[in-house]
């Protein structure tokens, strides 16, 4: 239980900290350094664009992340990053650029994830569009995977001892 203001910035652009605000919609927002949302279930982000250091869901249900133009550019920094806990996640209609050795969509250590209809482009070696580690029951579909480097990949699924469901995915 954190309280973390956009005075603090990273790169100089502000951190926004949304911690333990259920129902929240996070909206209409550019130019920010690090977007991080823990505890806080039903939440909606949307409209976002130029994250430098990536959108973070932690410990939060049910969020939906939709119609964002993200980009990320620094090594190990992913565009969206769902992490523990984050189960019933829908992650739908989002342009992705990869422009570093990193990941698009990283999906670690969550379950009843949905992953639909985004663009997500790889602009370097050593980059992927997604990255789905441990995230059984999951659905991938309708997704556009670019990928404009020979040491470039399209989707990593690994240790999902449950079904994930690939369906109409463009590489």
């Amino acid at each position: 239980n954190h309280s973390i203001d956009t005075t603090n910035t990273i790169d100089g652009l502000p951190i926004y900290y949304i911690f333990n605000n259920d129902s929240a919609t996070i909206k209409n927002f550019t130019d920010i350094g690090y977007l991080f949302l823990a505890g806080s279930d039903y939440v909606t982000i949307q409209n976002i664009s130029q994250v430098a250091n990536g959108v973070v869901i932690a410990l939060s249900e049910h969020v939906l992340i939709v119609d964002n133009d993200l980009t990320t550019s620094k090594y190990s920094v992913d565009a969206i990053k769902l992490e523990s806990y984050s189960d019933h996640a829908i992650i739908v209609n989002n342009t992705i650029s990869v422009d570093a050795a990193t990941r698009g969509i990283l999906s670690y250590s969550v379950t009843n994830v949905t992953v639909r209809n985004n663009t997500i482009t790889t602009n370097v070696s050593s980059a992927w569009g997604m990255y789905i580690y441990q995230s059984p029951n999951s659905t991938i579909e309708e997704n556009t995977i670019i990928t404009n480097e020979t040491d470039s990949h399209g989707i990593y699924s690994y240790y999902n001892d449950k079904k994930i469901n690939f369906e109409e995915i463009e590489l």
